[in-house]
């Protein structure tokens, strides 16, 4: 739940709950950078923020390219059956990184003022492998670059060449199984018309190949260049975070409550919020931000980074977790967010699913280190 202003939020919270509560959350409420779109013309931002399109950085730094894991196979497994080969493939390949984005330091210590831990100088570039990351939670599926170098003398670097073949691959791909579109079985044309009863397979291929419309295919390896500016918000803190606890005891402590037996309280007070949320028109409800909380898609990915730091491995069993869950739990909270991005708002594809989260240790941050952000995806 994003508002523009506290005196926004005071206003929507006091509508939902008594007066002493509306106190309590609002002084309870973060900070965040929402990375909205820049209106035309504006003097807050300039090229060098910005989602997609290709960086603008130092002519000394090359595009980065990902190291080949020691063990691919153990990513490819990841994807079982079904993506496992293609995973592999792309891990032998070991193409370039997608550019995700990039944020101009000076615009985002501005917008969030008196945070301390951010550099105020140069920029964050943002990069992705696109065709694993989903399957290899740690430091080599994102890279996170801090150009220092003065912004007149960047460049705009252009996409690699293997990056482009592999875009022209993947739409020929996507053309030739749309009109060449294998046969479905029973189950998958039952599941389809659960959704559209009409749904006819061989009509849809008959419409396709006769269609003088132009196919069109979104991208994968490339986001449209879109103008960004970095605008304070205020969010209250998400439940069941890392921070859940003691965001809890915190509301408990101002409210002169029993943390236990308010607890069920609070959740209940939670959902009404998000439920009265969602029924208003509000800005900054776009899924890129910078600091602040994960806004999680499944549950808080800082949970993740804190497991592969101690255990190596995302995917694990809960019986290898268990033994070490109050360790996962209080690591967890040593990981704030960097960046957030939906992938859909970055390739402005509303059919494109999946969040990365970009996750660094507040020490890290605070030095600056910059190759030690762990990234995480999440996808409902």
């Amino acid at each position: 739940m994003l508002f523009q202003t506290i005196d926004e939020a005071r206003r929507f919270i006091a509508g939902v709950t008594s007066a002493d509560v509306t106190d309590a959350l609002v002084a309870l409420l973060i900070p965040v950078l929402v990375l909205d779109p820049a209106p035309s013309g504006s003097a807050n931002t300039g090229p060098l923020s910005q989602l997609g399109g290709t960086p603008v950085m130092s002519a000394e730094i090359d595009w980065p390219i990902p190291a080949i894991p020691d063990d691919i196979d153990a990513i490819a497994e990841m994807g079982g059956s079904t993506h496992g080969p293609h995973i592999r493939q792309k891990l032998e390949q070991n193409l370039p990184y997608s550019f995700i984005g990039q944020l101009d330091l000076a615009s985002a210590t501005v917008a969030l003022p008196g945070d301390g831990s951010l550099p105020d100088t140069g920029r964050l570039l943002f990069f992705y492998d696109i065709d694993t990351g989903p399957w290899d939670t740690g430091t080599r599926a994102g890279k996170v670059i801090w150009d220092r170098s003065p912004a007149a003398d960047t460049i705009h670097h252009p996409t690699p060449i293997a990056l482009k073949k592999a875009e022209e691959d993947f739409i020929e791909e996507v053309r030739t199984t749309v009109f060449d579109m294998p046969n479905m079985d029973e189950d998958t044309v039952a599941l389809i018309r659960e959704m559209d009863p009409t749904f006819d397979p061989e009509t849809l291929r008959r419409e396709l190949e006769n269609s003088d419309e132009p196919l069109e295919i979104a991208n994968h390896y490339f986001g449209p260049e879109q103008p960004i500016v970095p605008v304070r918000y205020w969010m209250i803190p998400t439940e069941y975070s890392v921070d859940w606890d003691a965001f809890v005891a915190q509301l408990a402590r101002i409210l002169s409550r029993d943390p236990d037996d308010a607890r069920d309280d609070f959740s209940l007070l939670l959902s009404d919020l998000e439920e009265a949320y969602e029924t208003r028109d509000r800005a900054g409800s776009g899924a890129s931000y910078f600091l602040g909380m994960p806004k999680p898609e499944q549950d808080d990915p800082r949970y993740d980074a804190a497991i592969v730091e101690r255990l190596g491995r995302q995917f694990l069993p809960p019986k290898h977790t268990k033994a070490d869950f109050q360790q996962i739990i209080q690591e967890a909270r040593g990981w704030r967010l960097l960046f957030q991005v939906s992938l859909w708002e970055w390739l402005q594809d509303p059919q494109s699913e999946g969040v990365v989260y970009y996750l660094i240790r507040w020490e890290d941050l605070s030095a600056g280190r910059f190759d030690r952000v762990i990234t995480v995806y999440q996808q409902t």
